[in-house]
């Protein structure tokens, strides 16, 4: 019995050694013996190649304007556009000039998402007609262009227009609701108020952008 149990432990540590032996040595025999033909018999894995992201194009945006020219073909006007701020009653300045136009510069640019509002007198302290004085003879599909300080020039088209009562106007709407790429022109008119000094209404021409239509002015 000692015996046949010493016989099995020999003959399997044996064979456990010849496969040690066989799993270390023979690949490197191989390898010296074979080594081209192996190479050529076994797959090789094919790189992987990394996904290259495809660029989003970024759109070319419509150049933001700081208006420095307003021309309204129409009414033949050419003028220059002042950058206003708020008067101490926290209404919208108008320009120190009869002849320019006044820009509300902490709004919108025109050509920029938003309200860009534009406001020209419509008389003179002695009664003659200023700037704006035709300003509600204009009519769907007039043209309003807008040239900036840096010779970026815009085209915008009348959409419609207003009256509005002086003690009504929508300034968000006029100023900040409205969508689109809009100008919005504004002006006096109706009957002068002697007691407050103002004029009883406002004349709103509402303009949109006429997209592709940016030219650079050499």
């Amino acid at each position: 019995m000692v015996r046949h149990l010493l016989a099995s432990f020999f003959l399997s540590f044996f064979a456990a050694l010849v496969l040690i032996c066989l799993y270390v040595f023979l690949p490197q025999f191989l390898a010296s013996r074979f080594g081209g033909q192996i190479r050529q018999i076994l797959p090789v894995a094919a790189p992987v190649a990394s996904p290259t992201p495809t660029p989003t194009p970024t759109p070319s945006p419509t150049p933001a304007l700081t208006p420095a020219t307003l021309i309204i073909p129409k009414l033949n006007i050419q003028a220059a556009v002042e950058p206003v701020g708020v008067t101490e009653t926290e209404n919208m300045d108008v320009p120190k000039n009869d002849a320019d136009a006044a820009w509300y510069m902490y709004g919108s640019k025109p050509s920029e998402e938003g309200n860009a509002v534009i406001a020209g007198h419509y008389d003179t302290p002695t009664g003659k007609p200023a700037l704006f004085y035709n300003l509600n003879k204009l009519v769907e599909g007039d043209e309003v262009i807008v040239i900036s300080s840096n010779a970026v020039k815009n085209t915008f088209v009348v959409t419609g227009k207003d009256r509005i009562p002086y003690d009504e106007f929508p300034s968000d709407y006029v100023f900040t609701t409205k969508e689109g790429k809009n100008v919005n022109l504004i002006t006096c008119g109706g009957i002068w108020d002697q007691k407050t000094r103002n004029y009883q209404d406002r004349y709103v021409v509402y303009t949109t952008l006429v997209e592709d239509n940016t030219e650079v002015i050499n």
